[in-house]
């Protein structure tokens, strides 16, 4: 499997994860929304027919969730994937 870029874009209320492959000029995506502090919520990956099966999506979610625990952000919502591997808050 090819080694997998994501990169990072910050914005006030958004964010976005992209991800690139060597050799592959499309990349796959995954925004996120800061509705609190302590929420955000993912919307679904999108990854282009060219880059699939080579766990683009996962290496996003991957990397959504190192980060958000990172800054101790508990919960992720909308995203079944993300939802699932957070711990549940008391």
């Amino acid at each position: 499997m090819s080694d997998i870029a994501i990169a990072f874009e910050d914005g006030p209320f958004k964010a976005r994860y992209s991800a690139k492959v060597e050799g592959v000029k499309d990349e796959g995506e995954l925004t996120i929304w800061k509705v609190l502090d302590t929420l955000i919520i993912a919307d679904p990956t999108f990854v282009p027919d060219t880059l699939r099966d080579k766990g683009i999506a996962q290496a996003m979610v991957e990397r959504l969730i190192a980060d958000a625990r990172e800054k101790g952000q508990p919960d992720c919502a909308a995203l079944s994937l993300c939802a699932g591997a957070f711990p549940e808050t008391p």
